[in-house]
């Protein structure tokens, strides 16, 4: 991710994100853009729903573990 991952970082410090926090919303932006196989900037709103559609019908998440994985 490079440059796109060190302002996301960069923001989340910003916003006062605890370490725990910042390290779960890497890996779920990691895990969005491997399901897709694209850059994350490369991602569009379709993208992201079909990915949310994923982790609910094919994972079965609840909704709860689904807000916590991608926001």
């Amino acid at each position: 991710m490079g440059v796109l991952l060190d302002r996301m970082i960069e923001e989340m410090k910003l916003r006062n994100f605890s370490l725990a926090t910042q390290q779960s919303y890497v890996y779920a932006v990691s895990r969005l853009a491997k399901y897709h196989h694209k850059s994350p900037d490369q991602l569009s709103k379709e993208d992201i729903r079909a990915f949310l559609v994923h982790l609910k019908v094919g994972r079965k998440l609840s909704s709860i573990r689904r807000r916590g994985e991608v926001h």
